[in-house]
């Protein structure tokens, strides 16, 4: 089972302000936090798994959740930006850290200026992310707008930030479709993030700290920041407009900016999202990580929801999304016991590897048998090879191709694996019944298949 980070806490004026360390090398990551987060959920999505893992590998990592939101204390009024680098550097002083490159994702990085202007000698590196000039008159960014581009109006604004407010934890919430555009269609990422949503804030509270933070005023503090700067900004951001991050650059002393070929706001979201985390490290660490997919031997397991499209018509959208968050769940609960590792989610199923079969196997029939008993009958296939794990931490190569194919021929129920994983279970306590020769699509030769229980 893949350990996740403990949840720690920092007291700040009698606040619990909650965070999480992890990672390895000499270099420390201050990630100081957004307006929504949850420093524990994150790691059940795996495009943000995917990354955090990745930025564990090359420094080490905080990440906090503000007061009032995610796992910190609850607060009558929203923070005030004094408060919010007052937290972050409680826990700082909590973890005996003198010294860190901070980097500020969207209202992240209002914090983190004040915190580079305010106290120099705690910063090294400083990273801004989308993020926002507040304080510049409008008209001011406006002019670092692109003519087939402009900068929206403050009516614009204003209508945009309201009705994110009003959909903010429903069904209906259109947040994704324009913090993550690239992935909004995903069921399987639209799921998640309503339970983000909903254990981040409650809609009064986004509110509340949105007007608090329109007042915020950073200009005093733009030209006390000593750290080296590096300002990126996605072109296509639909929160924060590219020219937040232009206004930014031009007025901190040397700082560098790099504008990213993307319409997501949340960048672990896009799909070169590690092109852009890499540069983000070397600028911190001096060390570009090097690209390239590694080979490995892996078990190979495919699941899916039997008969889902008929399932969700006849359930409907509402109950549909609580059956599939429930699907989730176990899902992620069953793989994680039997060291598996969720690669991702196929809309109504699962995509996950595991170190040996016969914990693959066991994983599947527990999977099957726990969510039967939920009414959600499944179907699994596995089979074992070599694999090729990318960059993106997606998986390719025929071992994966086999593990689909064998599962398509399973019925409700049930769990089939090929001839290879039973050479492999000789001996165990599993049960196996031959279902015989196939043509497996896109594989080459015949293959023998499977039914196993246990």
């Amino acid at each position: 089972m893949k350990a996740l980070p403990e949840i720690r806490y920092a007291r700040a004026n009698n606040v619990s302000i909650a965070y999480s360390r992890w990672g390895q090398g000499d270099h420390l990551v201050v990630y100081t936090p957004p307006l929504v987060s949850n420093v524990e959920l994150v790691w059940e999505l795996p495009e943000w798994d995917r990354m955090l893992t990745w930025a564990g590998q090359h420094h080490q990592i905080i990440l906090i959740d503000k007061r009032g939101v995610g796992l910190s204390d609850r607060v009558s009024e929203p923070s005030t930006l004094e408060e919010n680098v007052g937290d972050v550097l409680a826990v700082m002083d909590a973890e005996s850290v003198e010294q860190a490159h901070i980097v500020g994702h969207s209202e992240g990085g209002t914090i983190a200026v004040a915190l580079a202007a305010e106290h120099p000698e705690r910063v090294q590196h400083l990273i801004l992310a989308d993020s926002l000039a507040l304080g510049v008159p409008n008209e001011t960014v406006a002019g670092f707008a692109d003519p087939d581009h402009p900068f929206p109006t403050p009516e614009e604004t204003r209508e945009k930030w309201l009705a994110l407010v009003r959909t903010w934890g429903r069904p209906e919430s259109i947040w994704l479709g324009i913090f993550a555009p690239s992935v909004a269609k995903d069921p399987r990422v639209r799921r998640w993030w309503n339970r983000f949503e909903r254990q981040s804030c409650s809609s009064g509270s986004l509110l509340a700290m949105m007007r608090s933070s329109a007042k915020f005023d950073l200009r005093p503090m733009f030209e006390k920041i000593k750290a080296p700067t590096l300002v990126c900004h996605a072109l296509g951001d639909r929160v924060n407009h590219v020219a937040e991050g232009r206004v930014l650059a031009s007025l901190i002393p040397r700082a560098k900016l790099i504008e990213w070929d993307c319409n997501d706001h949340m960048w672990a979201f896009a799909p070169n999202w590690q092109e852009y985390h890499n540069v983000q490290i070397e600028f911190l660490t001096g060390n570009r990580p090097r690209s390239g997919s590694r080979k490995q031997i892996a078990s190979v397991l495919f699941t899916d929801i039997v008969d889902s499209t008929k399932q969700a018509s006849e359930y409907g959208d509402e109950s549909w999304r609580q059956v599939m968050e429930l699907h989730d769940a176990i899902s992620r609960t069953r793989i994680s016991a039997y060291d598996g590792t969720l690669i991702h989610g196929t809309g109504d199923g699962n995509l996950a590897i595991f170190p040996d079969p016969e914990s693959a196997v066991s994983a599947a029939l527990e999977l099957a048998q726990e969510l039967a008993a939920s009414h959600i009958p499944i179907r699994a296939g596995l089979h074992i090879g070599q694999i090729e794990i990318r960059n993106d931490e997606d998986i390719t190569g025929i071992a994966v191709n086999i593990a689909a194919r064998v599962q398509d021929l399973a019925g409700a129920g049930e769990v089939l694996i090929s001839q290879t994983v039973r050479d492999m279970l000789m001996g165990s306590r599993f049960t196996v019944h031959e279902r015989g020769s196939h043509q497996l699509k896109g594989v080459e030769g015949t293959w023998r298949v499977y039914a196993v229980s246990g």
